[in-house]
Parts: structure tokens; sequence; C-alpha cells
């Protein structure tokens, strides 16, 4: 029994302690403007270190006989099997947010979560009378029931359809958060595998841990190229984008537009720095309106912002953007209006440029816009 007991222990610490570390540092070093991520996270988190709680209550109370010890080992398998799935659902969930943010995408997946692990809870609350998926013998021992691949198979198969939903759209997801999404998923699926082959192992949690330590190193890295005022890329991030480009297979054209604030500085100026903040905000979000989820949309310095699409002619979407200034500005949300240049043209592989190169040409009829504006 003891050695039973040590065995838990070994595989459940590290996973419960280095989940515990990730989740501190998460708090004190990454202030997300949007909270849903944190919330999502922290949940994450938390419902997988109860569940960890959950199995080794199991593996301290199960074989004991007594019948008080056999409710609670009738309680602490289920509960361990409805957090269970509920952390893997917050992955899904915590992946959805991080590729459309709060979007009606986002909510249409809540709902479906709810609704999915409603009817799971109701699933469990049933097997206390039919014993269809585990059941616990007079001696308070665990016996699997007829059912019992559900139990194990369900949170695999809401991996399965994760991978799947990012597989039909890898074309409109950004590339790092595809291979994310490919990699950090292994771990668990592997763990959960394993489980379901040898009844006796408990190894989905450290697959858990090593793939949210996956996801959370890439939170953190991202974190460190997003700009935190408007929430698109940096300079940074948008370096090591640029960089990226000559190594790339996945496209072999790209549209680079330059985007300046025209009289911005009067913004400032008339109205405070918080309508100037403001006024960058707005922009930004009109530029990720303009373009797909796998575009870039980055914060270059100051009122300039880049834009680098992997479909469609430069003229079409800085037709798009124009647009999405026109109409922001019919609406008369601020007291003012925001006006821009934008520059842009097509960079091509085999262009003998640098596209560092290619950005300055860019760059150049950005500003021979604004001197035509202005003139």
């Amino acid at each position: 029994m003891f050695e039973h007991i040590t065995h838990f222990i070994n595989i459940l610490l590290v996973p419960f302690i280095g989940l515990a570390v990730i989740l501190v540092d998460y708090h004190k070093r990454h202030h997300p403007k949007n909270m849903t991520e944190k919330k999502i996270f922290t949940l994450l988190i938390c419902f997988s270190q109860a569940a960890m709680i959950s199995d080794f209550a199991f593996a301290v109370v199960n074989g004991i006989p007594a019948d008080t010890l056999r409710i609670v080992n009738w309680i602490v398998c289920t509960t361990y099997f409805l957090l269970m799935t509920i952390s893997f659902s917050a992955i899904i969930l915590l992946f959805e947010h991080t590729l459309n943010g709060d979007s009606i995408s986002f909510k249409k997946m809540f709902r479906k979560i709810i609704f999915f692990n409603a009817i799971y809870a109701a699933l469990l609350i049933s097997n206390f009378f039919t014993h269809s998926l585990f059941y616990i013998t007079a001696d308070n021992i665990y016996e699997r029931g007829p059912l019992y691949l559900i139990t194990f198979s369900i949170p695999n198969v809401l991996l399965l359809l994760l991978l799947f939903y990012v597989y039909k759209n890898r074309k409109l997801i950004n590339h790092s958060l595809f291979i994310l999404a490919m990699v950090a998923t292994l771990p668990i699926a592997a763990g959960g595998l394993f489980d379901i082959i040898w009844q006796q192992s408990s190894v989905t949690w450290p697959g858990v841990f090593i793939s949210l330590l996956f996801f959370y190193l890439f939170i953190i890295r991202k974190a460190t190229r997003i700009d935190p005022l408007t929430t698109v890329y940096n300079r940074r991030g948008f370096d090591e984008y640029v960089l990226s480009i000559p190594v790339s297979s996945r496209h072999k054209k790209y549209a680079f537009i330059m985007i300046d604030m025209d009289r911005f500085k009067d913004i400032n100026d008339q109205f405070g720095h918080s309508q100037g903040d403001n006024a960058l905000r707005d922009a930004a979000e009109i530029l990720r309106a303009s373009v797909r989820r796998s575009d870039i949309v980055a914060r270059y310095g100051g009122d300039e912002f880049v834009v680098i699409a992997t479909s469609g002619s430069a003229e079409i979407i800085i037709r798009n953007i124009k647009s999405g200034f026109h109409c922001f500005n019919a609406k008369k949300i601020r007291p003012y209006t925001l006006e821009l240049s934008c520059g842009g043209d097509i960079y091509h592989e085999d262009d003998p440029r640098t596209p560092s190169e290619f950005l300055t040409y860019v760059d150049s009829l950005m500003y021979s816009e604004k001197e035509r504006r202005q003139g």
C-alpha cells in the first residue's frame, strides 16, 4: 500500500509543483489587457491540480475496506474524471481564445464546451446507479465498467477535435501557433493512450504538464513581441517575423504595407495623450480588421504601423484599410478623425532585395503619398 502511494507521489508531485510555479510566474510577469486569457489559463491550472489531488486521494483510499472510504472512493473517482475532462476542455478554450480572442467564434466554442461538460457530468452522476463507466466493489476496489473507455477517450477525443480544427484552418492560422497546436497536444495524447492501455499507470498528468509548459513558453514569448498599448506586434516581434521570411517555404509572395497616421501630434496637443493612445488603439483595430487572422500587423514605432499579408494585392489591402478608416470616422466615435498615408507593394521570393531592404522601399512609397497629401 505504501509503495503504491509513493508511486503516485513520484508521478504527480513534479507536475503539481511545476504547474504551481507556472501559475505564480504567469501572474507575476504577465498582465494581458484581455483578462479572459488570464482567467482561462488560471482555471486550467487550478482544475488540473484539483484533478491531480483527486487522483492522489484515490491512491490513498482505494483498497482499504471501509464503508466510509468506499463512499469517498466513489466521489473521488467521479470528481477526477469530471475535472480531467474540464481541464482538457479549458485547453481547447485557451487555444481558441489565443487564435480568435473574444470573438463570436470563441463564445460559440465556450457554449459548446459548457453543454458538453454538463452532459458528461450527468453521465458520471448516473454512473452511481448504472456502474457502466466504473464501480467500487464491496472491498473498496476500483473496477472498470463495460463503457470505461468513455472516461479515458472523451478528453483525448477533445484533443483530436482540436487538432482537426487546427489542421483544417492551417492556412488561416499563424505558423508558430499551428506548430504549437501540433506539438503541445502530443504529450497529453500519449499519456492518455498509455493510461488506457495500462490500467495501473498514471502518466496523463506529466503529459499535461509538458504540454502546458509548451503553451506557457509560447505565451511568454508572445508577450515579449506584443505592443502593450495596441496589442499588435511590436518592433521586436515584427523584426523576428521579417527575418523568418527568407527561410519560409509556406508563401511565395508577401504584401508589404507601411502606414503612417497623419496629424497624430495634433490629436495629442488638442485632446491630450489619453486620446492619442485611443487613436493608436483604434488604428490598430482597424488594421487587424482589414486583413486575415494569419497576416501580420505591427506597430513599427510611434504612430507608424506596418502590415505584411500573405494573400491579395497591396492595392486591395490598402483600399480595405482606407475604407476601414473612413467607416470609423463616419461613426464619429471620437472627437477627432483618423487620417493616414499608405505605401505598399508585393515582395516576391526571387526579389534580389532582402525583406528589410524592401521594407525601406515601401517606406519611401508611404512618404511619397504623405508629401502628396500634405502638398
